[in-house]
């Protein structure tokens, strides 16, 4: 039997929990549930531990099946802004579960010492809800029980602070809903319940998350809820019959599509709100703080529940609003990296053209550079060998129509000479065989051709 006193045994300083957890201090408490800071003896690692605490009318069996239940729901949800659940058991008859050890403050906390928040920051901690909803819905999972209470603002190392969605004590799994009696009738807060949760707890699905958000974001840019009432009743029938104030009679400087994307969310026929948190997540992208260096902008999947890789995704701000486009996209990524542009086969090209063209350059220029150092080839003397032509030259433009064979074209061109000028010499002279190539136009090419070829592939490569 769960009773208060084995609880406080339990969850007492000082005491093991499971024979590996010591208890630290007690965190919080409420009608159901104790929660304790732990440290894991072994590992020497902060956890928090939450043990379930039963009011005298509750039926032990259910409780606990709910319990278990709750924390194999909150096991299986992989994202950042959900807490994370490692561990489960009965320890004094009393059903434990180990979580995420989170330092900070739930939302409820944040607005009762500030009142309403500004834009920015408001839709900010939205979008970082939907991503935590986006995952559990992509495993069938209606948390059903989103209120500020529930979303708390984790303080992180650098300062920054996250999210993170918890109590799935009322979730439900969509297809495999577990036959339980509804001992409490209704579940949920009544501010942020829907319609349909109202009238029917178990007709529920996703798209009552998405008034639950919508509620929240209310609440966070007017500073109240959008339904109110002395009791739980009069509020409860607020969401039936009534209508909440708009956005900006409350607060005039929220701009106006925001103001829709919230009352969006409110409506009372659940297919006229965003179908999926994707969606509300897209519409509430434009309204969100510009990021920072290195920072990070969700997107979330598809609507429907799916595997386990459909879950959230994120992406640089530029690729935002591109993605946000694409309703398909439902790949599951952990970390980006961003992908360096392809090389085109033209720019390849060109690069092969201009390296062959500067080997043949460079080959011919070493050539006339050593011969007019005084060197030989095959006997014939560089002194015999007309002057060698400016670089320039060997890269001129051909022109159209070939040039008429010459021993002067064949061998240079001086940029200083005249077309009147007599032609130099010929080497016929010389008696050895590789003389009369260089004397002989007729029988050996050109270097004019060849960098000609060399240049028309370079053009070609463009």
């Amino acid at each position: 039997m769960i009773t208060m006193m084995a609880v406080v045994r339990a969850a007492s300083p000082g005491s093991m929990v499971a024979g590996k957890y010591q208890v630290e201090r007690v965190l919080a408490h409420g009608g159901m549930s104790v929660v304790v800071a732990a440290r894991h003896a072994a590992l020497d690692k902060a956890v928090a531990i939450k043990f379930l605490v039963l009011p005298p009318d509750f039926d032990r069996d259910e409780a606990v099946t709910r319990f278990l239940r709750e924390a194999r729901t909150a096991a299986k949800i992989e994202s950042d802004h959900v807490c994370r659940v490692f561990d489960v058991g009965i320890e004094d008859d009393t059903p434990f579960m180990v979580m995420e050890h989170l330092e900070g403050l739930d939302l409820e906390v944040e607005l009762e010492a500030r009142g309403r928040l500004p834009v920015d920051e408001a839709v900010d901690i939205a979008m970082q809800a939907l991503e935590g909803v986006g995952a559990a819905h992509a495993l069938g999972v209606v948390h059903r029980d989103l209120k500020p209470g529930n979303l708390f603002l984790a303080a992180r190392a650098d300062g920054v602070r996250r999210v993170k969605i918890v109590d799935f004590g009322i979730s439900k799994v969509e297809g495999r809903e577990a036959k339980l009696t509804d001992t409490q009738g209704s579940f949920g807060t009544p501010s942020y319940m829907s319609p349909e949760q109202i009238k029917n707890t178990k007709k529920t699905d996703l798209r009552t998350d998405i008034w639950a958000v919508g509620a929240i974001l209310y609440e966070m840019v007017t500073g109240r809820p959008p339904f109110e009432g002395e009791t739980s009743g009069e509020i409860l029938a607020a969401v039936l019959e009534g209508t909440p104030p708009p956005v900006r009679s409350l607060a005039p400087h929220v701009p106006e599509a925001l103001e829709a994307a919230i009352h969006r969310c409110l409506r009372r026929d659940r297919d006229q709100r965003f179908a999926s948190a994707a969606a509300l997540a897209e519409a509430l992208a434009p309204f969100a703080p510009a990021p920072g260096p290195g920072s990070e902008r969700l997107l979330l999947a598809g609507a429907a529940p799916r595997a386990p890789s459909s879950a959230a995704i994120r992406v640089r701000e530029p690729e935002v609003t591109r993605m946000a486009s694409e309703p398909d996209v439902r790949t599951s990524v952990t970390a980006w990296t961003a992908s360096p542009p392809r090389t085109s086969r033209l720019a390849v090209r060109a690069i092969v053209g201009t390296a062959l063209v500067a080997v043949l350059l460079v080959g011919a220029l070493s050539w006339r550079a050593w011969t007019a150092r005084g060197g030989t080839v095959t006997g014939v003397s560089a002194a015999s060998i007309p002057p060698p032509a400016a670089p320039s030259a060997a890269i001129a433009e051909p022109p159209d129509e070939p040039s008429p064979p010459s021993s002067a074209s064949a061998v240079a061109v001086t940029p200083a000479a005249s077309s009147a000028e007599p032609a130099p010499p010929p080497m016929a002279k010389h008696n050895s065989p590789k003389a009369a190539v260089v004397a002989k136009p007729t029988t050996a090419p050109a270097p004019r051709p060849a960098a000609r070829k060399a240049k028309d592939l370079l053009r070609d490569s463009y």
